[in-house]
């Protein structure tokens, strides 16, 4: 999959976002964007890719994840929030506007939740089947 197919991906999975956010979609987003720099080892475990050092290593209490969640993920749903603002703005037909500043809205605070250590947490447990090294390739 090239870069762009990659970022239409993600951004489908951040769209589908704003019809029911669950903990389940963001560990889809987690796989895509994360699945060679993560992976869980079993027993609450992760490591991360450093890629520096091009080895495995322990990501202590998941810190590494959260921020990269805090981080990352939330930087794409708000690049997605901005998406949809300017194509509010381009819109001549007014409800299809309100529609796309809806939609712009939501993903705003969709990053915001992406804050919120406890959503973090619950994510991070969803994701554990995604990345787990025993179930994957």
């Amino acid at each position: 999959m090239n870069i762009t197919e990659n970022v239409n991906v993600i951004n489908s999975y951040i769209d589908q976002c704003n019809n029911n956010l669950t903990h389940y979609d963001i560990s889809l987003i987690l796989n895509i964007v994360f699945k060679k720099f993560y992976r869980y080892i079993g027993d609450k475990n992760w490591e991360y890719y450093d890629i520096q050092d091009e080895s495995w290593k322990q990501d202590v209490k998941s810190q590494k994840m959260r921020n990269d969640i805090k981080t990352v993920i939330s930087d794409l749903f708000s690049t997605r929030s901005l998406h949809w603002l300017r194509i509010s703005e381009e819109c001549s037909d007014i409800n299809s506007s309100i529609h796309a500043k809806y939609l712009s809205e939501k993903m705003l605070n969709i990053s915001l939740k992406l804050k919120n250590n406890t959503f973090i947490s619950v994510v991070i447990k969803e994701a554990r089947s995604f990345f787990d090294i025993h179930n994957n390739d």
